[in-house]
């Protein structure tokens, strides 16, 4: 052990719902030039933890996951047991075994671990791990991290490197974080040392987005090195990347199956139009292949040739990319294969043009100078949408060999993502009846679909779904259901028993039935929260007013309004019949803590207004 700690007592006492305590958090970052083979990158990791409470068993079964692009060696590790004498004695590992992980969620991939155990683990007992990673491509520098999810006594990052080598290096929210950073040089190797002490647990929150927003981190990126005076390119900016990606790419036998030339052919015959043979080639890829991941090696860059994807009918994104850009281009539609990050990456290509700047790939389609991302993974997404985790996000749309653009997937606006709700209601004594239409449109419908066909009981699932009042609603039939390609109309007929209350004569009428948005304690937040998609909703109820009953008050109109979010409700007596409006309207998909703020306050203004009901009386 080299850490320097502080006695179990102590972290127990300041630390007292914790598990474990990093005592040293080290990376040691080497990077060679080889005559023969070029970039060589090396890491060695430290990680080097005391056990600090009656869980210490937990921490026995370890592993180091690691895929096709590195190479894991000198793996050393070693438990010490705390003696009553205060003293430590060591146990040094000598098993460690290599295997396949089994992914659920991937077909196939390449990863790996090295796995150990810990013996006789116990509250007080130290672990202590350390082992090399050599990246088999230069393109693949890890990014280190300033913080996780245990408090760290020091963390500490070290980049060695010739002087002829060129590095990029990316600093990624280290604004409020103490990092000491040193440089030196000796013998033609520039050292970079950055070290951090006593760093805070990272915590995250509810809703919150990936912690690569927030937790401060840096990227390497070797840009180029020099070799008998002349610059030797490794990674200089987005044009090196493409240009790998295009090779990948390109080693693809792009050719289509007679057959398959002929379901597109047939396609485009069935529909003259340009952007209805787009929507309905987009389509059959969307409905006719089933996707499924893979990530092994290159074959997680490379795509599968179109016409093997078509006749296995399952591919992952980039072999479902592939098959519906080569499908657009049989047709003479301007298509292409593009690469993207999904909203986990909060990276640019510009800023981060590394193979961790995306984890995704599409077709962008152009149409009348406007780009159409298409993600066909998604059964469910309707043409013209791109998939919700992929808007606002730059993407790398390949042209040819050499050409590329980037562009930025737009984000859809709320009325674009709207649930629409529409019904009368009658009294029958204290029992409210209705009759409603709902409409259900881009993501929204995308949701409904998804959910829907996962369910075994239909009705229980309709009851749960477009429940209103309380949960004594009932369905009095079973939704007629319509759909287009990009909308879902469900028509249907419900009653909720006791719902209204009946004192002396005076019907009390709450309806604020379906309350999209009441709040969610979301006081003292620190991380921002994010939003799937901004999203509208309009909910009219029109109450018939009862024979021989008038409105005798009615609730105040609300309105609240902020930068993201706007919420009305309002009501008003029209012929016979009270109608009640509730309309909502979010916009943003990151909300910065000060607006999670007001997003708390708006909900609790809801809250009150939702308590109000309409008041009915006899008349005189």
């Amino acid at each position: 052990m080299h850490a320097q700690e502080k006695p179990l007592a102590w972290y127990e006492a300041n630390f007292p719902k914790e598990h474990a305590i990093r005592l040293l958090d080290e990376t040691n970052i080497v990077i060679q030039v080889d005559a023969e083979k070029g970039v060589q990158v090396s890491t060695t990791y430290v990680d080097e933890k005391m056990l600090v409470s009656g869980q210490a068993a937990a921490f026995s079964e370890r592993q180091i996951v690691f895929s096709s692009f590195f190479n894991v060696r000198d793996v050393e590790a070693s438990s010490y047991d705390l003696k009553n004498s205060g003293k430590y004695s060591k146990n040094k590992i000598e098993e460690f075994r290599t295997e396949k992980i089994m992914n659920d969620r991937v077909f196939h991939d390449d990863l790996q671990a090295v796995k150990f155990k810990y013996p006789d683990l116990k509250k007080g007992s130290k672990i202590a791990l350390k082992y090399t990673e050599d990246a088999l491509n230069p393109f693949f520098v890890a990014p280190v991290y300033f913080q996780d999810a245990f408090f760290a006594e020091k963390i500490r990052v070290t980049l060695q490197a010739p002087e002829n080598v060129k590095i990029k290096i990316n600093k990624f929210n280290l604004e409020n974080t103490k990092v000491a950073y040193t440089t030196s040089v000796g013998k033609g190797i520039i050292t970079h040392v950055w070290e951090v002490d006593s760093v805070p647990k990272f915590e995250s929150e509810s809703g919150a987005p990936d912690f690569l927003y927030y937790v401060p981190h840096i990227s390497f990126i070797i840009e180029s090195y020099q070799e008998n005076n002349v610059e030797v390119p490794v990674l200089r900016g987005v044009p090196d990347l493409y240009r790998w990606y295009r090779g990948l790419l390109d080693s693809v036998d792009h050719t289509l199956t007679p057959a398959l030339k002929q379901t597109v052919d047939s396609i485009v015959q069935e529909n003259p139009l340009e952007i209805m043979q787009a929507k309905a080639l987009y389509n059959w890829v969307r409905n006719s292949i089933k996707y499924i991941a893979v990530e092994d090696g290159l074959g997680g860059f490379i795509p599968d040739n179109p016409s093997a994807v078509a006749r296995k009918r399952f591919g992952d994104c980039k072999g479902m990319s592939c098959l519906l850009a080569t499908m657009m281009r049989h047709a003479g539609l301007d298509a292409h294969e593009c690469w993207i990050g999904t909203r986990d990456i909060p990276y640019t290509y510009t800023e981060n043009y590394t193979p961790f700047v995306d984890n995704h790939m599409i077709t962008a389609y152009k149409h009348n100078n406007t780009w159409y991302f298409l993600d066909a993974t998604d059964e469910f997404i309707p043409f013209g949408y791109p998939s919700a985790f992929i808007q606002g996000k730059e993407a790398l749309i390949g042209i040819d060999k050499e050409n590329y653009v980037l562009e930025t997937v737009p984000v859809m606006s709320p009325p674009a993502s709207k649930t629409t709700i529409i019904d009368t209601l009658t009294l029958e004594g204290e029992h409210l009846k209705g009759k409603a239409l709902w409409k259900l449109s881009g993501y929204e419908a995308t949701d409904f679909r998804r959910k829907s066909i996962r369910q075994k009981d239909e009705r229980q699932f309709y009851k749960y779904f477009l429940e209103l009042g309380n949960n004594k609603f009932e369905l009095t039939n079973l939704p007629k259901k319509t759909e287009t390609d990009s909308v879902v109309a469900l028509d249907f007929s419900f009653k909720i028993p006791d719902y209204a209350r009946n004192f002396d004569g005076k019907y009390l009428v709450n309806l604020n039935m379906d309350e999209v948005y009441s709040g969610n304690s979301l006081e003292d937040r620190k991380l921002p929260m994010e939003l799937d998609y901004g999203y509208s909703a309009s909910f009219d109820h029109y109450l018939k007013i009862p024979e021989g009953y008038e409105v005798r008050a009615l609730p105040d109109n609300v309105i609240l309004k902020e930068a993201f979010a706007e919420v009305q409700i309002s009501y008003a007596q029209s012929g016979g019949f009270v109608h009640y409006r509730y309309s909502y309207s979010s916009s943003s998909l990151l909300l910065a803590p000060s607006e999670v703020a007001a997003l708390d306050e708006m909900g609790k203004q809801l809250r009150k207004a939702y308590r109000f009901s309409v008041e009915l009386s006899k008349k005189q």
